[in-house]
């Protein structure tokens, strides 16, 4: 006898929509790039709007910092020894507190000495191009504080400010 033991075996073809083609592949990684981008834009947006609030919340302090000065020395302050205009400069004279405190929350607020060279150990916390102002009325007895910077935000330099106006 004469066994057949052959086993018929069909072989068919791999599927035409088997895995993925490189069209496919490609339009996947734009969409990603694009995705990327747009992630990017938004932490670049996110560090700017941090920086603002920190610039701000820093320009609140120096402007609370000088009315608890003067608070502190209410004799000078209602003397009106601590006006000061902006861009007057930051007075060399300390020969009294409230020239001595002036001087102090200015070069605070700036980063510079006097003469107009940067100051290392007051850099920390300086605003970018930082001054002040007080104006005392006697009338009122209310003094307004101002203090200003400069920010660069996407190339365009603005000079926000944050104003105080309170009664001593």
């Amino acid at each position: 006898m004469i066994s057949d033991n052959f086993s018929h075996s069909t072989v068919t073809k791999g599927s035409s929509e088997a895995g993925f083609t490189m069209i496919e592949i490609l339009v996947a990684l734009v969409i990603l790039s694009i995705a990327l981008l747009g992630l990017a834009g938004l932490q670049i947006t996110s560090l700017q709007g941090g920086n603002n609030a920190y610039l701000r919340s820093q320009a609140t302090l120096y402007t609370q910092d000088v009315i608890e000065r003067m608070r502190a020395n209410r004799i000078e302050a209602i003397a009106e020894n601590y006006d000061i205009t902006l861009a007057a400069g930051i007075p060399a004279a300390t020969a009294t507190v409230a020239e001595a405190d002036i001087n102090d929350w200015l070069r605070n607020i700036s980063g510079m000495n006097p003469d107009g060279s940067v100051d290392a150990t007051r850099t920390r916390g300086s605003l970018p191009g930082g001054d002040g102002s007080v104006d005392y009325d006697a009338g009122t007895q209310m003094v307004t504080v101002t203090v200003r910077w400069t920010d660069n935000y996407g190339g365009v330099s603005t000079t926000p400010q944050i104003q105080i106006v309170t009664r001593l």
